[in-house]
């Protein structure tokens, strides 16, 4: 048999093992050609004796080592070198330069000792006359640590000149037993003649070989890396990269179906890889194959490096679009790495019921970039997240969840970075598996694939504090935007599976999200990713639940939004998946049917964006906003309440702000937005946002608008914390935090986004976390079914007179104020262990009103029953309500009904 290659490419260049060749080429010309016999009679080590008794040449002590560089023949030089060549280079990769060069040298000792060993011991006169060539030792040593290191890896060789491919361990084994029978053969038969003996040479450093590795060396198999990527191109080369960024492509074997797989052996965590996909580069029909650009691995656990705009980035030429670009992209864009195996988890997920969650929106680098009791090195990390004081504030607080903005490596559009400025918010994903590593203060410290390890462990500290960690996802495109945007990845693998295309004219992309592309979730290749990808982060990253960003798109199939289609229909039979938390963001861009609040399928939740409009307007006094007001009050049960679909409440995610958009200081202190830091102009962002500043634009010293504006802003926390349904709150808002009006803030890394600890309003913290504590506290703000039938009368409407509200009360376009009973005894909510969730009775009086307005409490009830616990006119308002009650302007007071013995409220 005649190897030829073990299909294994070098990470690095092999200094030693081809310097080692070169030397002994260079012996075997300019020293055993022109001298002959008499080169190997005066440089080999002898074995009759360490004194040289049989031969006068170089003395022992130097002549091991000489004999290390003489062979027997040509063709004794031609296949040992070619051993080292194939065999050597990996060697050297694990050993390292030093390390190599010791192995081989030490080898060549070890099987000149052995050979001479059992020439003394066991062997004849005639053995005692074979020279030891010590080559032949060094070699076989590095063909041991070979077997250790690369036990799997495939060794092409000819077989009476037909080519096949053989495990190492075979091919190893056999050379290794040859060797071992023909030595032993020599001893036993002590006149056959030949030169048997020296096979001990062979023996003794192959045997050396292995357990120095096996000693010495960490084995990379459990045995290196299995690398696999899908694709629809005519071939796959990975890119191995080198810690000086050399590349070395081996082309992918294997293919089942489109999925391009072979396995490395020794490549272990860290390493730097890339793909190149060759096929046909024809974007009139969706291919853009083109093997100059490197891609990232859509299933890599870890990305380092970040993108370098240019035209090397594109697939295509500038100057041509329809043709390809010859311009290499692999100094331009990040790497994918091989990441480290996670160790099961092991701190327990909260599992909040649904109906007793209460989420906070909030960036993990904007919460704690400023935080004074963070260290500096871990502000703006999943670290800073995790630290006690960032965990202590959410825990008072007393919310159940934080819903992170994406996690998932992005990349910032090229504008934005030609302006300064980068995608702080992160929705433009690249990577739908890597923590970004930029939120990673290990990976800042440059520990490689850091990041993982660092997000584990901060899902495990929320997890320890009580709280659960939901995802928001961009599933709906990716960062190569349209057919003019940077190949990065998808595009370049597979283009017309991952991308959804118009189909009259596919080199157009069908866009429902406003970037320029959209994901095929038509196709089982973007399916698989997906799922694959919702798995990992439930089941090895630990997180609970995800936030899908405008999830209309992840439902359309033929065009239009189904909610059965294959991607829901996946979802629900997944037996992970389908526990989890799923939150929809309910629409898309520029479709008819982009707004599907209400339609996503049974145990989805759903942004409730007709809750933020309503409370919005109902707050700055709108006519007309009645009805639907008390509606989103009580769950709306309009938009989720149909009894065929078996929706709960929960499937009401209310929010009054979130990051897209004002925050809730600013809801109340500008009429318009002030975009100009984003460089647009102040073109970017919505012009609908039913604000109102108070009467003055923007910071303001003047008492009385101050004045409303906490006014306001209490007034709308009271709502979305005490309607049914699951409050989502946008972090910050306890704080009064401002973006200075800017209402777009996806570009500013800085202090407008920043959380400005400094300025934290203490009162409106306490405010919150009462109003907070008060849901969490009574199971009637937080209700799992809707009350129909006879238990809708465990609801109970009345006008501020006191009297029951009537069809000309609801339809009354200038009602701005109501009363609402609400009864929590008589017919509870069950527990999960069969316990009736009994709780006290609450009237709650909602002026939106200018003016001061009195309520009467109904007459049914007795006035002296009912306690004030919440006012957001006057916070520290308290007592029993009597007959009457007012209001100041624009309020809600909130009641308890004392009969029961409850305790605090």
């Amino acid at each position: 048999m005649i190897p030829y290659s073990d299909g294994i490419p070098a990470r690095r260049f092999p200094v030693v093992n081809t310097a080692l060749i070169a030397a002994n080429f260079a012996v075997w010309l300019f020293y055993e050609l022109l001298n002959g016999d008499e080169a190997v009679n005066r440089a080999s080590f002898y074995p009759c004796n360490v004194d040289n008794a049989c031969h006068i040449g170089i003395p022992w002590g130097v002549s091991w080592i000489t004999a290390m560089f003489m062979h027997a023949s040509w063709d004794h030089i031609l296949g040992n070198m070619l051993f080292l060549f194939i065999f050597g280079k990996n060697v050297e990769d694990a050993f390292g330069h030093l390390g190599y060069l010791l192995l081989y040298f030490a080898g060549g000792f070890a099987a000149t000792m052995t050979q001479t060993a059992m020439t003394l011991g066991f062997g004849s006169a005639s053995d005692a006359q074979v020279p030891t060539l010590g080559a032949s030792g060094a070699i076989a040593a590095v063909l041991g640590a070979y077997l250790v290191l690369y036990p799997g890896s495939r060794i092409s060789t000819f077989v009476l000149w037909f080519p096949i491919a053989i495990p190492a361990w075979v091919f190893l084994g056999g050379w290794f037993l040859y060797q071992f029978f023909e030595s032993n053969y020599s001893l036993v038969h002590g006149n056959s003649g030949g030169s048997g003996i020296a096979f001990f040479a062979h023996v003794g450093g192959f045997v050396f070989g292995f357990l120095v590795a096996r000693v010495l060396v960490a084995t990379p198999d459990a045995g290196g890396t299995n690398f696999a990527v899908a694709s629809g191109g005519d071939e796959v080369r990975l890119c191995l990269f080198d810690a000086d960024g050399a590349e070395t492509q081996l082309v992918l074997p294997d293919r089942d179906g489109d999925i391009w797989h072979g396995f490395v052996p020794g490549v272990g965590p860290g390493q730097a890889y890339g793909f190149r996909v060759s096929g046909p580069f024809d974007p009139g029909r969706g291919l853009r194959y083109n093997p100059a650009k490197l891609l990232l691995d859509p299933y890599a656990r870890a990305i380092a490096g970040d993108v370098r705009f240019g035209p090397e980035l594109l697939g295509h030429s500038v100057e041509n679009p329809s043709a390809p670009s010859s311009l290499d992209s692999a100094a331009h864009v990040p790497r994918s790495l091989v990441a480290p195996v996670m160790p099961p988890i092991v701190v327990a997920k909260p599992r909040h019921p649904l109906a007793d969650t209460i989420l906070y929106e909030v960036h993990v680098r904007g919460f704690t970039a400023t935080h004074p009791r963070v260290p500096k090195e871990l502000r703006g990390t999943y670290a800073g997240l995790a630290h006690e004081a960032a965990l202590q504030h959410l825990v008072d607080l007393g919310v159940t969840a934080v819903e992170l903005l994406p996690v998932h490596r992005s990349v910032p559009e090229q504008f934005l970075v030609d302006r300064g400025l980068t995608n702080y918010w992160g929705y433009n994903t690249i990577g739908f598996f890597a923590p970004h590593a930029n939120y990673s203060a290990a990976a800042r410290a440059g520990q490689s694939c850091g990041e993982i390890a660092e997000f584990r462990a901060m899902v495990d500290a929320l997890h320890a504090a009580g709280l659960e960690v939901i995802l928001d996802v961009v599933f709906n495109h990716t960062a190569e935007g349209g057919a003019g945007g940077p190949t990065l990845c998808f595009r370049g693998l597979y283009n017309t599976a991952y991308y959804r295309l118009v189909a009259a004219d596919p080199g157009s992309y069908f866009d429902t999200t406003g970037t320029g592309n959209s994901l095929n979730t038509d196709h089982p290749t973007t399916l698989r990713l997906i799922m694959d990808s919702l798995r990992y982060w439930l089941s090895q990253m630990g997180v609970d639940g995800f936030r899908f960003d405008l999830a209309a798109t992840l439902g359309r199939e033929a065009g239009a939004f189904e909610a059965f289609s294959a991607f829901f229909d996946l979802v629900a039979q997944d037996p992970v998946i389908s526990e989890a938390k799923l939150i929809a963001e309910p629409w898309d861009v520029g479709q008819m049917d982009s707004y599907e609040v209400g339609r996503f399928p049974p145990l989805w939740s759903e942004w409730n964006g007709r809750f933020r409009d309503t409370v919005r307007d109902w707050w700055r006094s709108q006519d007309g906003r009645l009805a639907e007001f008390a509606s989103r009050l009580c769950g709306s049960s309009d938009i989720y309440g149909d009894r065929s679909e078996g929706r709960r409440p929960s499937a009401s995610i209310n929010f009054v702000t979130v990051h897209d958009g004002f925050t809730l200081n600013d809801l109340v202190s500008y009429d318009q937005k002030h975009n100009e830091a984003n460089g647009e102009n102040n073109r970017d962002g919505t012009d609908d946002n039913r604000s109102w500043n108070c009467g003055a634009e923007g910071p303001t010293d003047d008492p009385d608008v101050l004045a409303l504006r906490a006014r306001q802003e209490r007034a709308f926390l009271l709502t979305l914390l005490l309607s049914g349904g699951v409050p989502m709150m946008l972090g910050g808002d306890e704080l009064g935090r401002t973006q200075r009006g800017n209402n777009n803030a996806y570009c500013q890394d800085n202090d407008i986004t920043w959380f400005d600890w400094s300025a934290a309003d203490d009162t409106l913290i306490k405010f919150t976390t009462d109003l907070v504590a008060l849901r969490r506290r009574h199971p009637v703000f937080r209700r799992r079914r809707f009350l129909t039938g006879a238990a809708a009368a465990d609801l109970r409407w009345f006008t501020p007179s006191g009297a029951e509200m009537t069809p000309q009360d609801w339809a009354d376009p200038l009602a701005r104020s109501i009363a609402l009973f609400i009864d929590g005894s008589t017919d509870p909510d069950i527990d999960a262990d069969g316990t009736p969730l009994t709780d006290d009775d609450f009237l709650v009086f909602v002026n939106a009103w200018w003016e001061r307005l009195t309520f009467s409490i109904p007459g049914s009830f007795a006035p002296e029953s009912w306690e004030i616990v919440c006012d957001s006119f006057d916070p520290a308002r308290t007592g029993r309500a009597g007959q009457r009650l007012e209001l100041g302007p624009r309020s809600a007071v909130v009641m308890r009904s004392a009969r029961q013995p409850t305790g605090a409220p």
